[in-house]
């Protein structure tokens, strides 16, 4: 079968709006800092065959709740037909076999997948079934496989080809790998390596509901998930933060101590008040230290709580308008970005002002680090948007 496809781009994530080949189109739906918020499957002739739309865990197809995923599987919805499906998976995570039990309790096996190194799937589907029951397309790695030729696996920032075994964008990361291709997957070495979205922030929950981070980990490069360790050593995700190092710091070692409290909007409400008043970069960049206006982790530093350390304090989390989670550091690192898109720099020019600056500071030749610039990105993205909308 052929495998032409088309795809276009966003051009600020660098994430596959569109995809079509020659059996029809897919359109993908992102926030402005990559969180997929869903997708359409049309015909050639552009004829909607379904919309799902993604809330967290939760899974609507055209208007009505379809299924809820969860670390063991899917809860699978059809009106009033519930069916519970769980993922045998290997030490990579693909899954291996699906089964739902029966009306005595006993394994019933729907799926069975066998995979080539790289990824290719052989899928027996025992039961087409009826009611909720819908075929498994989590796969390779636990990702979804696209119902398209070549069946694409999305891996988050980035499609992945198992025929191939290459990724279709390259890695954001590339510059850290420069002995790689930057479209590999898992380093050429598919057995003891996976491409999971993999950098974590660790935390406890406090009694009055805020979070303390605990600890992390940066062994891979896409997931922003936040985790809380359980009694029997498992972690459960309880949110996504707005980067996959907003509670590391520029040095790639977690914030011990920093406190993230999901009710505060703190962060979200310094975003708001500086896309109100639209400053221009030089102003943003002059008044965001030594605690001036625009400097927003410096803020109630004189009256922060006993015990806390300046840099916790720094760091301390709130929520954004899409419920993800940001430290301070985040909010005032995305305000530059904001401004930088705003006012039409490209981002190779941001970049550099934003390096020239910290050079300027710290009078020696330098560039701002990885969680630094990470926070500008998601901000720039904002601000590119927000000028489109302004000049509409």
């Amino acid at each position: 079968m052929a495998r032409f496809h088309n795809i276009s781009y966003n051009p600020g994530t660098n994430l596959p709006n569109e995809i079509m080949h020659p059996e029809g189109i897919i359109q993908n739906h992102y926030t402005l800092s990559g969180q997929k918020l869903g997708k359409k499957l049309l015909d050639l002739r552009g004829i909607l065959i379904y919309h799902e739309q993604y809330y967290g865990d939760r899974v609507i197809k055209d208007g009505q709740p379809t299924r809820i995923l969860h670390d063991d599987g899917t809860i699978s919805l059809n009106g009033s037909s519930v069916e519970y499906h769980y993922h045998l998976k290997d030490h990579l995570g693909n899954v291996r076999l699906v089964i739902t039990p029966d009306g005595n309790n006993q394994p019933i096996v729907l799926q069975a997948n066998d995979y080539y190194p790289f990824g290719i799937a052989y899928t027996q589907n025992f039961q087409s079934g009826g009611g909720a029951h819908q075929p498994n397309k989590y796969l390779y790695n636990s990702k979804e496989e696209q119902e398209m030729p070549g069946k694409f696996l999305d891996y988050g920032w980035r499609m992945y080809d198992a025929a191939l075994a290459r990724f279709h964008t390259q890695d954001r990361y590339a510059e850290d790998f420069a002995e790689w291709s930057p479209y590999h997957y898992a380093n050429n070495n598919p057995i003891l390596n996976i491409d999971i979205m993999g950098d974590s922030t660790f935390v406890t929950m406090n009694d009055n509901g805020t979070y303390t981070v605990t600890g992390g980990n940066l062994d891979n490069k896409d997931d922003k998930g936040v985790y809380m360790m359980g009694a029997d050593g498992t972690y459960t995700q309880v949110g996504e933060s707005v980067t996959s190092h907003s509670f590391f710091d520029d040095y790639g070692m977690a914030v011990v101590g920093a406190v993230i409290d999901p009710n505060s909007s703190e962060g979200q409400n310094f975003i708001d008040g500086l896309v109100k008043d639209n400053p221009g970069l030089i102003e943003y960049m002059v008044n965001a230290t030594n605690g001036e206006k625009f400097d927003f982790k410096e803020k109630g530093m004189k009256d922060r709580a006993e015990g806390t350390t300046k840099q916790q304090h720094r760091y301390r989390g709130s929520t954004t308008e899409n419920g993800e989670f940001g430290s301070a550091h985040d909010f005032g690192n995305m305000g530059a970005g904001i401004v930088a898109g705003r006012k039409g720099f490209s981002w190779g020019a941001a970049r550099t002002g934003f390096d020239g600056y910290q050079s300027y500071k710290s009078r020696k030749l330098t560039r701002e680090g990885t969680t630094t610039q990470k926070a500008q990105r998601v901000g720039y993205n904002i601000g590119v948007e927000l000028r489109k909308k302004e000049k509409q």
